[in-house]
């Protein structure tokens, strides 16, 4: 009798001990100064995020899986990619959950080789493209700060230093660029069928059918038509050609859709 509850006792400790080490949490090194943590809730192990250092928690324990979007195909610095039932959620280094915490299906890097796999395909800072439920965020962490920039949903975007030209609900509006204080203030609504931007300067925008200037304060200007039907004809570059061809003082166009940018090689186009 008195080996059996001894038996039993060791029984019920091992027991006990094999429990609490399912539901410890369990630690994976990350290629940052953090800890993924897995939690075992409500039968399910989840994933989070910890400080190696405090242990303050980044991301909740509340994602199938999370991966560090540091390495290859991404090569986002300073983000991690949280898993949830199929969508996936940005977050950042510093434990900010990105885009609104919209989910999203796909992901596109602004490190993508192929420029014009991005709807943001011009300018000094090309951005991450998440396609989300309501249309596409765009996000990227600009060098040497910590905080990023987020804009959208939108359909496309066409990024520019000085202006950016949007697409939303298959209409385009122009924002202000990264070099203006306003930044992606609208400078027009949304309710062009086209637009070209000649050098950021001024637009020419399309609306019922009818096409018209207007300045970067969205004021009314006079230009000539024949620059219009100029710009028009000039044929579509890919980015590496339009690069080119600002070397060479060339005129040049870049389109997305029904948008597009032109490279003025000679300024007076732009005065008149």
């Amino acid at each position: 009798m008195k080996t059996t509850k001894i038996f039993v006792s060791v029984l019920l400790g091992v027991m006990s001990l094999a429990m609490c080490s399912c539901n410890s949490p369990e630690y994976r090194p990350t290629d940052g100064k953090c800890s993924f943590i897995i939690k075992k809730i409500d039968g399910k192990r989840q994933w989070g995020m910890v400080s190696s250092g405090s242990g303050q928690e980044y991301i909740p324990c509340q994602y199938d899986s999370i991966f560090s979007a540091y390495g290859h195909p991404y090569h986002i610095d300073e983000l991690f990619i949280a898993v949830k039932d199929g969508k996936m959620y940005a977050w950042t280094y510093r434990g900010k959950q990105l885009l609104n915490g919209r989910g999203f299906t796909s992901l596109v890097s602004s490190k993508y080789d192929d420029r014009l796999h991005n709807s943001s395909v011009y300018g000094g800072g090309l951005f991450n493209e998440a396609q989300t439920d309501e249309g596409i965020m765009f996000f990227h962490l600009p060098l040497g700060e910590i905080k990023w920039v987020e804009f959208g949903p939108a359909e496309s975007v066409f990024w520019g230093s000085e202006t950016i030209l949007s697409k939303k609900d298959g209409k385009w509006g122009i924002l202000w660029g990264e070099k203006s204080e306003k930044y992606l203030s609208p400078i027009t609504p949304y309710i062009y069928d086209a637009v070209i931007s000649v050098a950021e300067i001024y637009f020419w925008v399309k609306k019922d059918g009818k096409w018209s200037a207007i300045d970067r304060n969205n004021k009314p200007i006079r230009k000539s038509f024949s620059l219009l039907n100029k710009y028009q004809k000039l044929p579509n570059l890919d980015f590496d050609q339009l690069i080119q061809a600002k070397r060479d003082v060339k005129d040049a166009k870049l389109s997305i859709q029904e948008a597009s940018y032109i490279e003025v090689s000679d300024s007076k186009y732009t005065a008149w």
